[in-house]
């Protein structure tokens, strides 16, 4: 594991972005069958927004909060990043 955080808490933009290009090394991150994005390829940027939207849902207690929440955190994990 790259890095633990707090449940909510996002890794700072450069070890997200060193995260990403080591796991996504064509400049996408793929994504399938998921009931929030649907079948998707993401660059760094677009997956940074995705992620940092669903954690400000889940931190602000917004509607779908808890699975966008979980979303996020099954993101970040893939990447290298636990929240605990």
């Amino acid at each position: 594991m790259r890095q633990s955080m707090t449940y909510g808490i996002l890794p700072d933009r450069k070890a997200f972005h060193d995260a990403f290009w080591e796991e996504c090394p064509n400049g996408k991150f793929k994504i399938e069958n998921d009931k929030l994005v649907g079948n998707a390829l993401l660059t760094e940027s677009q997956l940074w927004y995705q992620v940092k939207s669903a954690t400000h849902s889940w931190n602000n207690d917004l509607e779908n909060s808890e699975e966008l929440g979980d979303w996020a955190s099954c993101v970040l994990y893939v990447l290298g990043f636990e929240w605990v």
